[in-house]
């Protein structure tokens, strides 16, 4: 029996003045442009944004954590 879809969430923190980041980090998911990933950002050496969502497959099975692994390509 296939895994059943787990609901699309956003996760984590988000400095005030960092929220058009956080809703265009969103949007992406919501238009389906992203299946998994997380953000962070720091400033001044604090953590002003830390956030995730989607999955870490692409059955939408297993929803992504705040631990999740990702290969990061530059």
């Amino acid at each position: 029996m296939p895994a059943r879809p787990v609901p699309l969430e956003l996760a984590g923190d988000c400095s005030p003045e960092f929220h058009p980041v956080r809703d265009r980090f969103w949007r992406n998911f919501k238009a389906g442009r992203e299946v998994g990933a997380a953000l962070s950002i720091r400033v001044g050496g604090e953590v002003a944004v830390d956030l995730w969502a989607g999955w870490t497959d692409g059955r939408k099975a297993q929803a992504w954590q705040q631990d999740t692994l990702a290969t990061i390509y530059s």
